[in-house]
């Protein structure tokens, strides 16, 4: 059963991205609106190295 309020921290997401992406793959997505609830399961991520990464869109790579 899935339970909406078993969330993820902001600690989780504090870290490495690599390491929030690998750990993020199986997690679900829940939400829960009028309609019903509807869950997805993470099965694919792609983690961003920063500026430097030049597959990275950070909006700091764009300021002139």
């Amino acid at each position: 059963m899935v339970h909406e309020d078993e969330k993820l921290d902001r600690q989780f997401y504090s870290r490495d991205s690599e390491m929030v992406a690998k750990d993020l793959l199986g997690k679900l997505l829940c939400r829960v609106s009028s309609e019903g609830k509807t869950v997805g399961k993470i099965v694919e991520t792609e983690a961003y190295l920063g500026e430097e990464d030049p597959a990275s869109h950070s909006i700091s790579r764009w300021k002139d």
